[in-house]
């Protein structure tokens, strides 16, 4: 089975955004030069703006989505009285001001050799 993706984890002060796969031990170091290329890619050529506009609106519908259970209301409103988290709506505003010179800036600071962790988990050869 192979797959592929990516994700961020925020936090009040921070977050993690990483990249994973899984691939056959065989084709391993082809998806660390394909994603180590996409990543420089990305660092390296602004994005288009509509892939910006698309990606915006696919994160705000999730967003909207998560929201919808009463747990996850409750969730919310906990965040915004205990650690003062914005409101959804102003998230959704925020991350719609969203430009390829600023995933560009934003690429650049974060996503050099230099803040990589990277970790290969699979069968001892």
């Amino acid at each position: 089975m192979y797959s592929a993706g990516s994700a961020y984890r925020s936090y009040t002060d921070g977050g993690t955004w990483f990249a994973q796969g899984s691939v056959d031990p065989d084709n391993l170091q082809a998806a660390i030069g394909v994603t180590m290329a996409e990543i420089e890619r990305i660092r390296s050529i602004p994005a288009d703006s509509e892939e910006i506009a698309h990606t915006v609106a696919r994160a705000a519908g999730e967003q909207v989505i998560s929201e919808e259970g009463n747990a996850a209301r409750a969730s919310q409103i906990a965040s915004r009285q205990i650690l003062g988290t914005d409101p959804i709506e102003m998230q959704l505003r925020e991350l719609a001001r969203v430009t390829p010179d600023d995933v560009q800036r934003v690429a650049q600071r974060y996503l050099g050799a230099d803040a990589r962790l990277q970790a290969i988990v699979g069968p001892v050869n």
